[in-house]
């Protein structure tokens, strides 16, 4: 894909990309990623490629990230969140939270998911994803 002239094409797109021919000469080091802004799980995939990335160029060569499809078992399950309660255990201002939810399959089977930590937000995700790793064990 880098050399001979029925290849131009090829490297046209790379051009266009933004790649120099410096990198073009190096060793092409493909990295996949499943990154995306849905699948909670995959949220901090980003950081780990660029940090990915900086070890192939200090290896020498020149990375390229291409991506793969993510499925969340939580979205594609039908799951229904049956309630949600979110309760102090500590007080202060590091105060933790607990966070307890109760979701359902299209079955009806109800599992219930813990979650702690100092922010809302993130005592909830990890509820919701305690609850659905069950969900997901139980099936297993």
């Amino acid at each position: 894909m880098t050399k001979g002239v029925e290849r131009a094409p090829n490297r046209s797109l790379l051009y266009a990309l933004g790649f120099t021919k410096e990198e073009m000469e190096r060793p092409l080091v493909g990295i996949v990623s499943s990154y995306n802004e849905i699948v909670p799980g995959h949220m901090n995939l980003d950081k780990i490629v660029e940090a990915v990335k900086a070890g192939v160029r200090l290896a020498g060569g020149t990375p390229i990230v291409f991506p793969a499809i993510a499925v969340c078992d939580g979205i594609a399950m039908n799951v229904k969140l049956d309630s949600f309660s979110l309760n102090a255990v500590t007080d202060g201002e590091d105060a933790i939270g607990e966070a307890v939810v109760k979701i359902s399959n299209s079955k009806g089977e109800i599992y219930t998911g813990t979650g702690l930590s100092t922010d809302i937000i993130e005592s909830s995700i990890r509820a919701y994803v305690n609850g659905i790793n069950k969900m997901i064990e139980a099936t297993v």
